[in-house]
């Protein structure tokens, strides 16, 4: 039997879910910018809802590195 690497797994789940996360946000946020901008008279335009998304991508490219390199070990 070979040895499980639990870490990486885990990390990757989380990855994933902080993906769908991401995806919830930012649309939450565009719908509500766009609903604003029409309704409320806000200024900013709806795609400024993808900077959400920065931070979010951050995440997941160093959740991903670090599986990465903690599966190549060993």
């Amino acid at each position: 039997m070979g040895k499980d690497k639990p870490i990486p797994k885990i990390l990757l789940i989380f990855a994933v879910v902080l993906f769908g996360a991401m995806c919830a946000v930012v649309g939450y946020n565009y719908a509500y910018l766009d609903y604003a901008g029409r309704h409320m008279g806000f200024s900013a335009p709806p795609s400024v809802a993808f900077l959400y998304a920065i931070p979010f991508i951050a995440a997941i490219l160093v959740m991903l590195i670090i599986a990465k390199k903690l599966s190549d070990k060993g």
